[in-house]
């Protein structure tokens, strides 16, 4: 055997998995864009979200609650969007999905974030919210989705890592009101993707530098929510996010994608929703 082909057939065999892991989510994705599409927003969500889902409308509102009765006709919805990377745990409980959403009529309009959370043998999902970030190639309808790498054999309990990541979050909280660059990009993984309203996609570590040096200095980090894999090796989190932008006061929301790898607990996936 050539002797660089053991490798490289060891590294297609790891993506293969991660890929064959991560299809449900995949596929529960998609099928809630169809059923959004078909019977609208209402319809989409009532299919297929949790009790406890919660939508970044840009605060944190459970999902359920915000629908508007006046919504409920069966109209389909303008409103179409696609995956372009999926993560999940390597306990297959807990995951996520992200890509470029579009309105009909308006063309792309910026990135979806949503996190799913299998309850016995179904996708639910528990996050939903996006980011006008600017992106002048999103990904093609039909293209493959890319993965997250699953976390190595290292693993925590999950009452250990709900408690190592709410140490982080208090440090990144901390340091954020005076630099929130340096506080986030401290934890960033080099396959980072980081979504600030107006700014460019970043879809790894330098980019997210670029982006965050870029976006507002000093952020008020409050968290409401921690969700960990039942493996331990990923959490989720969001709560609300606060600045001044030339004097006012601006309220949003945040979301994180934590990931136990080698280098201990790194950010993968980081967000705020701005107001309208």
């Amino acid at each position: 055997m050539h002797p660089f082909r053991l490798p490289v057939l060891i590294l297609s065999a790891a993506l293969l998995q991660t890929a064959c892991a991560t299809a449900p989510l995949v596929a529960s994705e998609q099928a809630f864009a169809v059923e959004t599409a078909a019977h609208g927003w209402n319809a989409g969500v009532r299919a297929f979200a949790a009790p406890d889902a919660v939508v970044a409308s840009p605060l944190p509102t459970n999902a359920l609650a915000s629908l508007e009765p006046a919504d409920d006709a069966d109209v389909g919805s303008p409103l179409a969007w696609r995956p372009a990377l999926a993560g999940i745990a390597r306990s297959r409980d807990l995951g996520f999905t992200t890509g470029p959403y579009f309105i009909h009529g308006r063309g792309y309009v910026g990135h979806y974030f949503t996190v799913w959370r299998r309850d016995g043998n179904a996708w639910r999902w528990i996050f939903d919210g996006g980011v006008k970030v600017l992106d002048a190639s999103p990904v093609a309808a039909g293209a493959t989705v890319a993965s997250l790498p699953i976390a190595a054999a290292k693993t925590a309990t999950k009452p250990d890592a709900l408690t190592d990541v709410r140490r982080l979050e208090a440090a990144i909280a901390e340091a954020s009101t005076t630099d929130a660059a340096r506080a986030i990009t401290a934890r960033l993984a080099d396959d980072a993707r980081v979504n600030r309203a107006a700014l460019p996609f970043a879809s790894n570590r330098r980019a997210a530098q670029g982006v965050l040096a870029a976006a507002t200095p000093v952020v008020h980090f409050e968290l409401t929510s921690a969700t960990a894999s039942r493996a331990g090796d990923l959490v989720f989190t969001y709560g609300r996010a606060s600045w001044s932008v030339d004097g006012a006061a601006r309220m949003g929301s945040y979301a994180r994608i934590w990931q136990l790898r080698s280098q201990g607990w790194q950010i993968v996936y980081d967000q705020i929703v701005p107001p309208p």
